[in-house]
């Protein structure tokens, strides 16, 4: 048998090539490379040839580790997807040629994407990157302003906060420049608390829309990604708003959270907000002329006799948290009944949290009728701006059964001719349900005429500059016999709320209740 020449390693040539040794002396090399690792071809990619021993060694570590890196994301887009290894691999390599992280890639679902929606995804996160700059120099600009700081001091101590877990939004959202080590602490436990709800609400929203439209995880991810770079809006904002329904123009005519925040930031100090609206105590007392209901809170200092005094005459009362919000924890109570009704409701009362006792609101008869069983109220947002108490929008809420006629817990809510006070659209609940009668009395929605409209209007314009540096507000009214009685305001003003009753036309409110004001 013929002895058979073993084939020559073609890399030997191009190394002989590239480098001008000889065939002997480049195959050695190449063995030796081998030898600690370096394949041929890395070999050559990496000029090893004009490496010292020491050099070579450090680069075969470094292939090593770069090979290992590469293995793991393989493996995490295989456990993600299921596929062989070969077809993750590709997959790889078409993440870098579209400059996605593996982390968004797989954040976003990019395996659910065509190649063309995995550019759009490239292109996508890369304008998200710009658009964040855009923010984080408004919020330090921001910062700047209310402080008197330079722009490396602010961003220095952002950054700080920032490594707590605290964003810039977040940092500028609550004045933490106003805050000492220990409340920025609590600040920052309770952000990352928060963090776990956040989540979850994208996921419940991400679902929603994925019901909605047929469409995979990835191509939500992707559409919502669109639209926020185009128009700053949330995964609630695309839902509820039905962005999936809309042009790219039209999801511009709609108010979303990006924008909104800027109206709070530029609007509202956060610092004096919170002192007067959080505290349904100090609201009550800052704007007690507009106010007609008995009201006491359960501080140390409230005797049974107090307590005693302030229900007389009274038959149902309202109990509700001082930091109340989205009508949680509100609850009524009957009273005056009998004596051990009384103490009972007392002792129970003084074993809450902080919590504010308000004389339950007799309504006018033709707001009541739409559902007896809630306090129906008015909701209209102003904002006091070069002089002038502006009326950006307001809604007519009602109940369905429940205690409070709050958005978001089960209320309805029609949009209100501001001019006119008469309701002009159907109400909407927070699902998209639109609604021409009420779903429990049967009675027609648009063409209401909200009663004490005048009253409304002059209440507001003297409330909406009693407190200085906060000039958004959304106040609350009840509608009585005898005219309006405030409820409460909040310096945190919806804009979900204002628009939804419009959703079914497609009419958005960015022109009424953000352009005039942004702008300037």
């Amino acid at each position: 048998m013929l002895f058979e020449k073993k084939p020559e390693n073609p890399y030997v040539e191009e190394l002989c090539k590239v480098s001008g040794l000889r065939p002997s002396k480049a195959r050695k090399k190449l063995e030796a490379a081998e030898a600690l690792g370096i394949s041929n071809k890395k070999y050559i990619r990496h000029e090893g040839w004009k490496l010292s021993d020491e050099e070579l060694t450090e680069l075969a570590q470094k292939l090593k580790e770069q090979k290992e890196k590469r293995d793991a994301q393989i493996k995490a887009v295989q456990e993600a997807t299921g596929w062989e290894r070969a077809k993750a691999r590709a997959a790889l390599k078409s993440i870098k040629a579209n400059h996605i992280s593996l982390f968004q890639y797989l954040l976003k679902h990019g395996y659910d994407l065509s190649d063309e929606e995995l550019s759009e995804l490239g292109k996508g996160l890369a304008t998200a990157k710009e658009r964040r700059k855009e923010n984080y120099d408004f919020y330090i600009h921001t910062v700047c302003q209310k402080t008197g700081w330079n722009k490396e001091a602010a961003l220095a101590a952002m950054d700080q906060a920032k490594e707590l877990g605290i964003s810039y939004l977040k940092y500028v959202q609550t004045a933490c420049w106003e805050k000492d080590a220990e409340e920025v602490s609590e600040l920052a436990e309770a952000v990352a608390e928060h963090k776990e709800e956040i989540t979850d609400t994208k996921g419940n929203y991400i679902d929603k829309i994925m019901k909605a439209t047929g469409w995979s995880y990835g191509k939500t991810e992707l559409e919502v990604l669109k639209a926020k770079n185009l128009c700053g809006c949330s995964y609630e904002d695309y839902y509820v708003f039905r962005f999936y329904e809309l042009s790219p123009k039209e999801q511009q005519a709609y108010v979303t959270l990006g924008m909104f925040n800027r109206m709070r930031i530029k609007y509202n100090d956060h610092t004096t907000a919170a002192k007067y609206f959080d505290d349904k105590a100090m609201f009550n007392r800052t704007f007690g002329d507009h106010i007609h209901r008995k009201w006491l809170v359960n501080d140390e200092n409230l005797s049974y006799d107090d307590f005693l005094a302030a229900i007389q005459g009274l038959t149902s009362v309202i109990v509700k948290p001082l930091s109340l919000t989205q009508g949680q924890g509100i609850m009524k109570f009957s009273c005056n009944e009998s004596e051990a009704q009384n103490r009972a409701l007392y002792e129970e009362f003084m074993a809450m949290e902080e919590s504010i006792l308000e004389e339950y609101i007799v309504q006018h008869e033709a707001v009541a009728a739409f559902c007896p069983a809630s306090v129906n109220t008015l909701r209209i947002t102003t904002l006091y701006h070069d002089g002038d108490c502006d009326f950006l929008y307001s809604v007519f809420r009602m109940g369905r059964g429940g205690v409070v006629d709050n958005f978001h817990a089960g209320g309805i809510a029609a949009s209100v001719d501001v001019t006119t006070g008469k309701v002009i659209t159907d109400a909407a609940d927070l699902s998209g349900a639109t609604y021409s009668v009420h779903p429990t009395s049967g009675l027609a929605i648009p063409g209401f005429q909200i009663p004490h409209w005048e009253q409304i209007l002059s209440v507001c314009k003297a409330a909406c500059t009693r407190v200085p540096g906060v000039h958004l507000i959304g106040w609350d009214f009840a509608i009585t016999p005898n005219g309006v009685d405030l409820i409460e305001g909040n310096p945190g003003a919806s804009y979900v709320v204002a628009q939804l009753p419009n959703v079914s036309i497609g009419k958005g409110l960015r022109s009424v209740m953000v352009d005039p004001y942004l702008a300037r």
